[in-house]
């Protein structure tokens, strides 16, 4: 009798289909979107652990004040002592503004020392390894106003910033320097926005200037708010970041807050899981609302299969063969659907589409539960009002006759062809 359940529920797949076209749609454009913002969270994620910012922020630490005093020259050599801690650089920032040699204003920057390690993604440079940049040289972001040429590579500027003579007074000081990189900001940085990266001794001697203290006593009296140490393994990092909690040192390992940054989207993150909480709860809201009509329309149908003789068993079954089918049929329109998408989205360079990406990204467990809702919402929604319908009595479908009359009604057509008894509408009459 297989073969009869079947025809049975592929027949009422192909009518719900042609009658439920705006909904499939609907259902669909929520897989498609929970699939290609799922993609899409990944594919930031992948960029962003695979970028050179984040490789070598695997051996950086980012050590912050104690009680909320500056670190000093004292603090840097008790950490330069850990035996796997290969140097210390002190973090310091200033402002400035960037200039062009006729004093053609640029933008504003803050001023801090390249560290080397856990620092920006370099999109241009004169040269593989910029660590240590020389005392002349800097690194500038790539979102600069628009009036900024883009030629600025290997091109001298004039970095110009603050000496305070007195209190509450001072003097601009230019400093010519060669850009030899140019770095991704929207990539995300530990060092905020804005930033012009300097040789760690100019970056140190301007936050000096800029306070009015001595270059040679800075790091003794003003002190520095955090230093980055960069340890000789990562494997080394946790060790290191213990023993330095025990001389009181509170460190942090950059690279975490990179990849929190590039986790970081945020927004992102918010409209994927939303768009999945909404899947579900229209998905179940529409399966119980059209459950209870279609099954109210074919009560008759399902009372006349009970009186041929089928079991409540077999009659659910053939339901849940038909609306697992059409779950499934939404669930492939939206995997369909989001896999163009994520080609185009390829195609245009947004996001790298990789076989590393696509793994991670079918991994998710919003994958899954994108895929599953339909299915699963539309069986719960139909067989909770069917299993109420099979309590009715056999012989409603024999007192009624429209359904016997109804030319549409495929039920009938379909098991009269199947026991090659073209007589059933009359039979069952006679017994009414």
């Amino acid at each position: 009798m297989k073969k009869l359940d079947i025809q049975l529920a592929g027949r009422n797949l192909r009518l719900l289909v042609r009658r439920r076209i705006a909904l499939t749609l609907i259902l669909a454009a929520g897989v498609a979107t929970v699939l290609v913002g799922t993609f899409l969270m990944e594919a930031t994620v992948h960029a962003a652990a695979t970028s050179p910012a984040t490789a070598s922020s695997l051996t950086a630490l980012e050590v912050e004040e104690v009680n909320g005093e500056n670190l000093t020259t004292d603090d840097i050599s008790v950490i330069e002592s850990h035996e796997h801690i290969t140097r210390v650089v002190p973090w310091v920032k200033s402002g400035g503004g960037l200039q062009d040699e006729s004093h053609t204003w640029y933008w504003s920057l803050w001023a801090v020392p390249f560290a080397g390690s856990g620092q920006p993604y370099i999109v241009e440079s004169i040269r593989d390894d910029l660590y240590p940049l020389a005392e002349d040289e800097a690194v500038i972001p790539n979102d600069s106003l628009e009036e900024v040429p883009e030629d600025l590579l290997g091109q001298q500027v004039i970095f110009e910033h603050i000496e305070m003579v007195a209190p509450g007074e001072g003097r601009g000081i230019e400093k010519s320097v060669t850009i030899v990189g140019i770095y991704d900001s929207a990539k995300g940085t530990t060092d905020g926005p804005d930033v012009i990266y300097l040789n760690i001794e100019e970056a140190v001697k301007i936050r000096a200037l800029n306070d009015g203290v001595q270059v040679d006593r800075f790091g003794g009296e003003q002190g520095f708010t955090r230093l980055a140490a960069i340890v000789d393994a990562p494997g080394n990092v946790p060790v290191v970041q213990q023993d330095l909690a025990e001389l009181g040192y509170y460190s942090q390992s950059i690279h975490s807050r990179v990849a929190q940054l590039a986790d970081g989207n945020q927004t992102l993150n918010v409209a994927v899981n939303l768009a999945a909480v909404l899947l579900i709860l229209v998905a179940f809201l529409f399966s119980f609302m059209i459950g209870n009509s279609i099954i109210g329309r074919r009560r008759d149908e399902i009372g006349l299969l009970k009186a041929l003789g089928w079991s409540n068993r077999r009659v659910i079954k053939t339901l849940v063969y038909e609306f697992s089918g059409y779950g499934v049929l939404v669930s492939l329109t939206g995997l369909i659907s989001s896999a163009i998408v994520i080609g185009f989205v390829a195609l245009t360079g947004s996001s790298t589409l990789t076989s590393e990406v696509i793994t991670a990204t079918l991994a998710r467990p919003l994958v899954f539960i994108a895929l599953s809702v339909p299915v699963v919402a539309i069986l719960v929604g139909v067989c909770i009002p069917a299993s109420l319908v099979m309590r009715l009595p056999p012989d409603t479908a024999l007192r009624t006759t429209n359904i016997l009359h109804s030319p549409e009604n495929w039920t009938v057509r379909i098991i009269e062809g199947y026991f090659r008894v073209p007589h059933i509408r009359h039979t069952v009459e006679t017994i009414n």
